[in-house]
């Protein structure tokens, strides 16, 4: 959905350009087509991809957590280094039941790792797994 939400002003814009100017038809035309290939193409691999390139794993010492479209990140963070463990939902995260679990540790300077997009039991479970003790 946030990415069919990415590709709506494109969408309207050539839709608003065809209404308001009949004398460029052709161009419009290739116009739309091209947002609409690219949209489709987009809300399709977006996902696949998606799936594929983000994981994350909890084992007794460490959190691994591996994100990235483009340059992948890799964060191997100590079950001991772990500071505080927050949940957040945004907007359209919330629609949907969705939270990113936010991990701070105390390696470095405010080092954060965020697994993004679990559902409630998953956010859950890591929220209870990855909670210090007190």
């Amino acid at each position: 959905l946030g990415a069919l939400l990415v590709w709506i002003l494109p969408l309207l814009a050539v839709c608003a350009w065809m209404v308001l100017d009949a004398a460029n038809r052709p161009a419009e035309l290739i116009a739309f087509g091209l947002v609409v290939v690219l949209a489709a193409g987009h809300l399709v691999i977006m996902p696949l991809m998606r799936y594929r390139l983000h994981r994350w794993e909890i084992t007794p010492d460490v959190l691994y957590v591996q994100s990235g479209w483009f340059t992948r990140t890799r964060a191997i963070v100590g079950r001991d280094s772990i500071r505080a463990v927050e949940m957040h939902a945004g907007p359209l995260a919330q629609v949907f039941g969705l939270k990113t679990v936010v991990v701070r540790t105390d390696s470095g300077p405010a080092r954060t790792v965020r697994i993004d997009g679990l559902g409630p039991s998953a956010s859950a479970h890591v929220r209870d797994e990855l909670t210090p003790a007190v």
